[in-house]
This record gives C-alpha cells, structure tokens and sequence, in this order.
C-alpha cells in the first residue's frame, strides 16, 4: 500500500499568504490607532500631574503663580532656571514633562539646553543640581497681557518680571496656563504665529531642532492639542475653539479679540491676535 504525503499546493499556499497579507492590512492600521490613542491619553494624565503641581506651587506662594524664568545667579556666569525647575518640588517628576507623543520632547527647552542658554548669554547652574527638562510645555506669557510690558533680563531686579495673581484672572477655567509647543522657549504667547517646515523658528543657537506645525504636540490630527488651565485642570482643546467664539468672549489666552484695538494697558494690541489670524486651514 502506498501513501501520498499531505502538503499544501502552491494555490493554496499563495491563497493563505493573501489572507494573512490582508488581514495585517486590516489590523495594522488599527494597532497604530490604538497606540496612538493610548499615547495621547498619557499626555492628557501628565498634563494634568502638571496642573495639579502649579495648584501646590501657588498655595505655596500666596496665589500667584510662577515666573516664566527666575534668575540664579550672575557670577561667575549667568545661570536661570524656569517655572518647570521651580515646580519640581512638587512634582517630583521630569518624565511627566516629556511628552510621549511630540517629536520635540527629545530636545531641552531654552533654560536646560547648554547650547541655547550660552547662546543667550547663561550658563548651566555649575553648583546646584537642577533637573533638566524636555521642550513641549510652555507657560502663557499671561504677565504680559495683565501689565503690558515685556520681561527683562531675569537677572535684572528693575526688570519688572510680571507676576500676577490668581485674583487677576476672570475666568481661572478658561484662560490657560500651560500650552503645548514645539519650540525652544519655557514661555509663549499668541503673538507667535503658526509655521511649519525645516526653516521655521530656528533655535537662538542657530540650530532647528523639530518637524510639524511650531503650535500644538502632534497629537489629534494636529487639530487639537492639551491644555492645563488657570485653575489647574487639563483637557483636549481643539485649535479651532481656542481663539474665543464669540469674539467678545475673553479666550484661552486671556484677552478678548474684539477689544483688541483697545486693550488696557498698551492700547492698540490688535497684533496680539497672531496666533489666531496666521492660523493654517490644515489644523481647524
């Protein structure tokens, strides 16, 4: 008696491998969403550890809330840390500063990279051992828009460093704090405007250092990005819904757009609604 050995035909086999070719076509795509989503969400927990550590840091500190830099010293070398150095103590954690979704997490922001900070004339605290942070998160330049003047050199006491207070801001769950970026700086405001590509907003030291739209952590189709607010809440915010609508509502960035032309103090600061008016068609 003889026996034919089992095996598989070629058509068989090519009918499997197409099977399994389409399957991972199929599933693939949702393993990456799935990821992705899983991601974001991470982003929104650590925004919110964030939050919750400004609401320790201004209990702490009479209600008004950090300096976008605080200076450290000016001999031998000028050294300055940010708001992110000064609410470590009660966060106790730099990786929730590192968002695991932005490409520009893997660079320091302006008071930790030694490149940046000699470019500007500061040096790396020699003596004390302040951690160093990731770029991503940046603090609303809020003092600016209550006072109407620009900060100084941070170590310069008659540079008025514009503190303000919780009391000073109309409506503490509406107005940001804490602003997703790209870009080197510890601070930001809506006088910067939306670009994108490998020329756009070069680092003081000359070097480029990210991909994508400047504004935003690369999340949500780039059509929304996390925020912590005032009142240390964090949540998904979507461009779009950010600039204040109506427009005689006041906005996540503080002011009211169609009071611009009229805005106290400074006057006409219609060049305030940067962000807004330069905002690309691809991120509404």
């Amino acid at each position: 008696m003889s026996y034919r050995k089992a095996a598989f035909t070629l058509i068989e086999l090519l009918v499997v491998i197409a099977i399994i070719a389409i399957l991972a076509a199929i599933l693939f795509p949702v393993f990456a969403q799935a990821k992705a989503a899983a991601k974001a969400t991470q982003s929104l927990s650590n925004t919110k550890q964030i939050g919750l550590g400004q609401q320790m840091y201004i209990t702490d500190n009479d209600d008004v809330y950090p300096e976008r830099r605080f200076c450290m010293a000016t001999t031998p070398t000028r050294t300055v840390y940010s708001w992110k150095q000064a609410m470590y103590p009660y966060t106790k954690n730099t990786q929730i500063f590192t968002d695991p979704v932005n490409n520009a997490a893997k660079y320091l922001d302006d008071t930790s990279e030694p490149l940046i900070l000699a470019a500007d004339g500061n040096a790396l605290p020699s003596v004390t051992k302040l951690p160093q942070f990731a770029r991503g998160y940046a603090m609303n330049n809020m003092g600016f828009f209550l006072n109407g003047q620009w900060d100084g050199n941070p170590c310069d006491p008659t540079t008025n460093q514009n503190t303000f207070n919780q009391s000073q801001i109309q409506s503490v769950a509406s107005v940001a704090a804490l602003w997703e970026t790209k870009m080197q700086w510890v601070d930001v405001g809506s006088y910067i405007d939306w670009e994108n590509g490998p020329n756009s907003f070069n680092d003081d030291d000359g070097v480029h250092r990210f991909s994508g739209w400047n504004w935003g952590g690369g999340k949500w189709d780039e059509k929304a990005m996390a925020l912590v607010y005032m009142d240390g809440h964090a949540k998904r915010t979507a461009h779009s819904a950010i600039c204040g609508s109506p427009a005689d509502q006041v906005n996540a960035f503080g002011w009211i757009r169609n009071n611009l032309t009229n805005m106290a103090p400074g006057g006409d600061m219609s060049w305030l609604d940067t962000y807004c008016q330069t905002m690309p068609q691809a991120v509404k």
